[in-house]
């Protein structure tokens, strides 16, 4: 386990007070977005973003040792410096080393999953437990970064699109619900697609929901990494007492001595 731990953040500083409690039945009125336009209801744009020329030129320069994850992180998110516990954590990720980062709200949790889904072969899952939350980062990705969500709001040919994208290997992030890896349809896609790896947002879902309202959580690691070969998670949270830590290691079978779970 490698817990990226900001002393700011307080023992029980929520991300998002709705996921303190039972799991909410709203769903988001922006299903699909495409850079920073949103489309309400609108089959024909199931995925965001686009990579231009320039940013997969970063990304070569990045491969080739030309760049580093600083000048990458300037180029296509525009940080003038990575902030406390980032870059550790994007390294352990892009090293295939499963972790755990407690960070407080808005100190830039969700670039340690973006930020290697830009360098890394396959598509990063992203678990996340609401559909509006779904929305929103799906909206806010970079709009260089292409992403997509499957979620049951949406219509058939819309998840069909969604679907074909994914076996293509034109989307680099996928935001699901952990019950949408347990249908019997996702994991044939699962099946068929290359998981670079997978990143579990408000991850103190795995102990305050898995054993009552929310049990995929429970059986995120024996879906992802006995079934279809997953070896990195990145679990994401800014609400983590010591006995949430233990669970959500335990859950995850993340290793305390910082090794790949």
């Amino acid at each position: 386990l490698d817990s990226v731990v900001d002393e700011d953040a307080g023992a029980e500083t929520s991300t998002d007070a709705s996921t303190r409690g039972a799991p909410s039945t709203s769903t988001a009125a922006t299903q699909v977005v495409r850079g920073p336009a949103a489309f309400h209801n609108d089959d024909s744009h199931p995925y965001a973003g686009g990579m231009t020329a320039r940013a997969r030129g970063v990304v070569a320069g990045f491969r080739a040792g030309q760049l580093s994850l600083e000048d990458v992180a300037t180029s296509l998110f525009g940080f003038e410096g990575f902030r406390p516990g980032q870059r550790e954590a994007v390294e352990r990720v892009l090293g295939g080393k499963s972790t755990l980062v407690v960070l407080p709200t808005g100190s830039g949790k969700s670039s340690i999953y973006q930020l290697p889904a830009f360098l890394v072969d396959g598509v990063v899952l992203v678990v996340t437990p609401l559909v509006s939350l779904m929305a929103d980062q799906l909206s806010n990705l970079p709009p260089d970064l292409i992403g997509a969500t499957i979620n049951s709001t949406q219509s058939y040919e819309m998840r069909k699109t969604i679907e074909a994208e994914l076996k293509a290997g034109r989307i680099s992030i996928l935001f699901v619900s952990p019950e949408l890896l347990e249908t019997k349809r996702f994991r044939k896609v699962l099946a068929e697609i290359s998981v670079a790896f997978v990143a579990i947002d408000e991850a103190h879902c795995v102990s305050e929901w898995s054993h009552n309202f929310r049990p995929a959580y429970l059986r995120l690691h024996q879906t992802l990494a006995s079934e279809f070969g997953v070896t990195t998670f990145l679990g994401l949270t800014a609400t983590a007492t010591a006995a949430t830590v233990d669970a959500i290691v335990d859950s995850l079978s993340l290793d305390r001595n910082g090794d790949p779970g």
